[in-house]
């Protein structure tokens, strides 16, 4: 192996953290080595600095671990706030379906609310309610805990407004028919003061979010390294500054144009924030070293700065109209910004012995709930009761806003309906087996199907993108998520180390 030779960027990272004073973001575009530069500025860090390293999940986490020098600490953010609040509280324990809980079997939540309620707004009560933590608002009612949003309904509903959570309506106890929004902010507020006096039980977002509003304390470090920088939320941002020595240092490191989990909470304006927080140097890291030069050109549609390596490839990109399972490779990834037409691909390949694996395995729990939810005897059953659910959600939401973002309700509609139509299953348990068997969590060999979203971090030599007309989605209204959706489209570009396929799914009778 030879001698790691850096690029003038990388230089101007190393020299930075050598020589000067402060903090920093480096902007790293997709391909562009950024794992290989944060091991060697870390290697250069002596060792009697308290350095630690801020992964995005646990596999990139343990990835490092391996690379890194054994005086740095390598961790996910929930990782730090989950130790922290362990020395905290005492007897803690890990339950991911709290707000749930709370929601359907606390005494508080039934004496407040009916049950009918309960269950109707359990869905978006639980996005307020994961929200409201994301960004640090804290109810007015909690002693020694100090939010970062004031309780107030102007902040209830600049969440509601800036992430586009729709509701309903139903009928009061004088019969009239009253929108569901103030009621569901009623029960969200609620749940989270009941969810922050629940000391000893927390799930993923208290880790982060109560470590924070109740000051536990965490250890600090000389050197704060951040990976995913752009997907950092405000409740986050507050842990890092914990985190961070008085004299220490934060070095950020992330892609603006990757931004694209917003709609759970991460901050959309998050290296911007960073950057007013720590005061911190902008650090360009813009020679991709992943994506063939073609390739890099298709790219520069979306993000302008973006390089290819002087030595890179010319690589391919090429446009093949309506998709053949003959054309699919080993090891092959397709992308799509919506899982239905995935699914079709995916029993088309399965129907000609081509190994296949759709990525997302919560995706496939979430239908296999819906399923159950739906309470079918047959598969005939299930359709009709799937088309009404279907109808209802659309009426709720337009009922609300005529402009209303359907496309969470049609996706899953037409998945599950792909599903019956592919897999000919002759009941509801041979369906359940079906869609258990076809998601997975990890690539697996054979083509890998994944949503844009569940491709960020992957690549393969060959890269088809399927249905890029999705792209954006025609429910995309607001600023930040027509961003997000050109977002997208650039992730899903740079995954290809070699060619890049426009493929069409064939129109459906």
């Amino acid at each position: 192996m030879g001698k790691f030779e850096p690029s003038i960027y990388q230089q101007a990272i190393f020299d930075f953290i050598k020589f000067e004073k402060g903090s920093a973001i480096v902007e790293a575009v997709a391909g562009s080595g950024k794992t290989t530069t944060i091991v060697e500025a870390l290697s250069m860090i002596p060792q009697e600095k308290r350095t630690c390293f801020l992964a995005f999940n646990k596999s990139i986490a343990n990835e490092l671990k391996e690379r890194t020098p054994k005086h740095v600490q390598v961790m996910t953010l929930n990782g730090l706030g989950h130790r922290a609040w362990m020395r905290f509280a005492d007897n803690v324990t890990l339950n991911k379906d709290k707000t749930r809980d709370i929601i359907l079997k606390d005494d508080s939540v039934k004496e407040a609310f009916s049950e009918f309620l309960t269950r109707k707004l359990q869905t978006p009560v639980r996005q307020l309610v994961s929200i409201a933590k994301a960004v640090g608002l804290v109810p007015d009612n909690i002693e020694n805990a100090e939010g970062l949003v004031k309780d107030t309904d102007e902040a209830w509903e600049k969440i509601i407004k800036h992430y586009d959570i729709q509701f309903g309506t139903h009928k009061n106890n004088d019969n009239q028919m009253v929108s569901d929004k103030e009621v569901a902010v009623e029960m969200a507020r609620l749940v989270l003061s009941i969810s922050l006096s629940k000391w000893n039980e927390i799930d993923f977002d208290d880790q982060m979010y109560m470590t924070v509003v109740f000051n536990a304390p965490i250890q600090k470090f000389d050197f704060v390294f951040v990976d995913e920088a752009q997907d950092v939320s405000d409740i986050q941002r507050a842990m890092l500054s914990m985190a961070k020595d008085s004299r220490g240092r934060l070095i950020a490191v992330g892609d603006p144009c990757q931004a694209i989990y917003g709609f759970r909470g991460a901050d959309s304006e998050s290296l911007e924030n960073i950057a007013k927080t720590f005061n911190a140097k902008r650090l360009p890291l813009s020679i991709s070293y992943r994506c063939p030069k073609k390739i890099v050109k298709e790219a520069q549609k979306y993000v302008s700065h973006i390089q290819p390596s002087e030595t890179a490839i010319e690589g391919t990109v090429k446009s093949m109209g309506i998709y053949n399972h003959k054309i699919f490779q080993t090891d092959d990834m397709v992308v799509c910004r919506c899982t239905a037409p995935l699914i079709r691909l995916a029993y088309v390949l399965i129907g000609n012995r081509v190994s296949a694996t759709v990525l997302g395995r919560d995706i496939g729990k979430g239908l296999v709930t819906l399923i159950k939810k739906l309470k079918a005897d047959d598969i005939s059953d299930l359709l009709e009761k799937l088309e009404y659910w279907r109808n209802q959600e659309v009426q709720r939401l337009y009922a609300k806003d005529p402009e209303s973002d359907i496309s969470a309700i049609e996706d899953k509609h037409e998945v599950i309906k792909t599903f019956v139509d592919c897999t000919n299953a002759q009941n509801i348990a041979g369906l359940i087996a079906s869609i258990e068997s076809l998601f997975g969590d990890n690539k697996k060999g054979g083509v890998t199907l994944a949503t844009v979203h569940r491709s960020k971090g992957l690549e393969s030599d060959r890269v088809f993108i399927l249905d890029a007309w999705l792209m954006p989605l025609k429910f995309a209204k607001q600023p930040w998520q027509m961003k997000q959706e050109r977002n997208l489209q650039y992730v899903a570009t740079t995954r290809a180390k070699s060619s890049l396929f426009y493929i069409d799914s064939p129109k459906k009778n």
